[in-house]
């Protein structure tokens, strides 16, 4: 998966002059960028000291520059020679992606032996508007990362010597599995499962499913909102 990669106090300047339509930049010297692979890419600034551009690098040839213009809500801008070019930190860095969501009206019903999506559908937050809670019920990153992912499902009740268990889905194929067997008929059963997810920040997405073999459909619970799902951008 495409990843931003850095260089500490990388800095040059123009070789020639920039127009604002250019997608291959001259640098005086790419000292310190590595050649690309895997669709990795680096994030650049060209700075004339009154106009500031955020590019994205996606090859590097020598002292030729590969880019995508405008990045970041920066207009794409003509710039002179020996115009600064420096790796800067950039606000996209800085800003994380989170939300939790739980089930918080009324039980969802999980038919017997048929992995289900979980309907998650009351936010407790979301920080950049990437959880669905009418439709799709599911996490589309907005943000390129690693993800903490956490979810919990409480049943009503499972039969004795039944399975209860809980799957992470990325862009709808499995992911990652738990479960547990329950050894009573008469209590709440909980499932849990937590990982990490590389996520690309725009079409990569994440559902939570379930599944029993009790025999018959089985409520998952809601009130005071023992079934949740979160998950938080860590890098």
């Amino acid at each position: 998966m495409a990843a931003r990669l850095y260089v500490n106090n990388f800095s040059t300047t123009l070789n020639g002059a920039v127009a604002s339509g250019d997608t291959s930049i001259t640098v005086t010297s790419s000292s310190g960028l590595t050649a690309l692979s895997n669709n990795d890419y680096y994030i650049l600034t060209i700075d004339d000291g009154t106009n500031v551009e955020i590019i994205k690098v996606t090859a590097v040839t020598g002292n030729v520059l590969t880019v995508v213009r405008a990045q970041e809500g920066t207009g794409a801008t003509s710039f002179a020679d020996l115009d600064d070019i420096e790796m800067r930190e950039t606000a996209y860095s800085f800003q994380g992606d989170a939300f939790s969501a739980y089930r918080g009206t009324s039980v969802q019903s999980i038919p017997n032996s048929t992995p289900t999506k979980v309907q998650f559908n009351t936010e407790s937050f979301d920080v950049l508007g990437s959880y669905d809670s009418t439709t799709n019920y599911r996490f589309t990153a907005k943000r390129q990362g690693h993800y903490q992912i956490n979810a919990s499902i409480e049943y009503s009740a499972i039969a004795a010597d039944k399975i209860a268990g809980i799957y992470i889905y990325k862009n709808g194929a499995l992911y990652r599995q738990g479960g547990i067997v329950s050894h009573s008929t008469t209590n709440v059963i909980s499932v849990n499962i937590s990982d990490l997810v590389e996520m690309n920040g725009s079409t990569d997405y994440i559902e939570i499913f379930t599944f029993h073999n009790s025999g018959a459909a089985v409520n998952i619970n809601y009130v005071n909102n023992p079934t949740y799902f979160s998950a938080a951008r860590l890098i």
